[in-house]
């Protein structure tokens, strides 16, 4: 599956980048013992730039292909340029094959191969289009000012963020889905316009510090996290609950909590969550419901983080 989503990421980017053959990238990576670009610092990238002649880089990650008579896939990626200590784009797709049925059950994807090509192109098709962003769909509480998009955020005064990796309390492959809810905030909070410290940054903050539990960083962690990202905040939460519920037409249940974190003092700054499942979207003809975890756990982290994000804005600006 990893190798079907690959070549449908080079298909959808041929003929719009200079793509760098894959045999070189493999040496490349091996060369520089670098296993993931996610979690690599902006100065070993620019030095693997030079290596391959390259100016960008793409990371593309599989977390979920469910196969079966209903099959669910979820891919993220992440975007660096090289020499910048900033994530320049992140993306977030999930999907079941029920998401494109139409009435009298028509429009039903039953094969994996179909689902992850068709999710892998929309998937592309953010990452060539990043500034018309997604909205999540799912009914979520949002400040009492409305929906906060894209387009209310000052960008260019926002204090910078980092995304530190969700714990996970869930039974099943939790290390799975803590790693899907970070890609997911990720992805959620670019779309918003808010100014990203470089993942890369923030794994070796924490490799280097020996930080086991990310929930929360000591002083000297906080102060390298600071330094070396410019990042004022730090954000991190836990993934509480992560199945699937019901029969013939499962649908997913979430529950989990976000956590705003001062980096220069360490005190929690914001903290809030939410419990959903994909039956609470069903209308009438149970059309709308949310079939893929990913898809319902991306539209809470839109509204969890519209919340956050206000109040930060608040914080900076000094009212209320």
């Amino acid at each position: 599956m990893a190798e079907l989503v690959r070549r449908t990421v080079r298909e959808e980017l041929a003929g719009r980048f200079i793509l760098t053959h894959p045999m070189t990238v493999r040496d490349g990576l091996r060369a520089g013992r670098i296993r993931d670009a996610g979690a690599t610092t902006p100065s070993r990238l620019a030095g693997l730039a030079l290596e391959l002649d390259a100016t960008r880089f793409l990371s593309v990650t599989l977390h979920q292909a469910v196969e079966g008579a209903i099959p669910i896939i979820t891919l993220s990626a992440q975007s660096f340029e090289a020499g910048e200590n900033r994530l320049s784009w992140a993306g977030f797709r999930s999907a079941s094959g029920l998401d494109e049925r139409k009435m009298l059950g028509l429009g039903v994807i039953e094969n994996l191969d179909d689902l992850a090509r068709r999710t892998t192109r929309r998937l592309m098709e953010d990452f060539l289009k990043p500034e018309t962003g997604r909205t999540g769909r799912i009914k979520v509480p949002t400040p009492k000012e409305g929906t906060y998009l894209r387009s209310m955020l000052n960008t260019r005064t926002m204090s910078k963020m980092a995304v530190l990796p969700f714990d996970s309390v869930v039974n099943r492959q939790p290390q799975a889905a803590a790693e899907m809810a970070t890609a997911a905030l990720m992805a959620v909070l670019h779309r918003k316009g808010a100014p990203l410290t470089h993942p890369g940054i923030v794994d070796e903050t924490l490799r280097r510090r020996y930080e086991q539990r990310y929930g929360g960083l000591d002083e000297l962690s906080r102060a390298a996290l600071k330094i070396g990202g410019g990042a004022r905040w730090f954000i991190t939460g836990t993934v509480e609950t992560l199945e699937m519920k019901g029969g013939i037409e499962p649908v997913p249940w979430i529950a989990l909590g976000v956590r705003v974190v001062d980096v220069e003092t360490g005190q929690i700054f914001w903290i809030g969550g939410l419990e959903r499942t994909g039956e609470e979207e069903e209308n009438v003809f149970g059309l709308d419901r949310v079939h893929s975890p990913g898809e319902l756990l991306d539209g809470m982290l839109d509204g969890i983080s519209a919340a956050f994000l206000r109040t930060v804005e608040v914080e900076r600006d000094g009212s209320k």
